[in-house]
């Protein structure tokens, strides 16, 4: 065996540096604030901000966070980030995260 190589092989893809291509990807789920929802028919749209408090708008599909996240849901007051980790065996294990809308004060 070749001491300089991952204990875990897996596929490949886990064990490449994933570079992020958008700026959501250079976010940990954590450090972004579900804040609202735009509605144009039937199609919904989040609005995350960013720890500075900068704005971005979200769609189904979309990738986000640092571990390769994917927005596998969304509705007018959860966004559902889908993850695929590996792990200590090597098998995929799929994590779901959810941000949701803060409630408001209004009547």
């Amino acid at each position: 065996r070749d001491p300089f190589l991952p204990f875990l092989r897996g596929s490949g893809a886990a064990t490449k540096k994933r570079v992020a291509l958008t700026p959501l990807e250079k976010f940990d789920l954590g450090e972004l604030k579900f804040v609202g929802v735009i509605k144009k028919g039937k199609k919904i749209i989040a609005l995350v901000e960013d720890s500075e408090g900068k704005g971005y708008t979200v769609l189904r599909g979309m990738k986000i966070g640092k571990n390769g996240g994917v927005v596998s849901g969304l509705s007018e007051k959860e966004l559902i980030v889908t993850e695929d980790y590996l792990d200590a065996y090597g098998k995929n294990i799929r994590k779901e995260r959810k941000l949701t809308l803060p409630a408001t004060g209004g009547n």
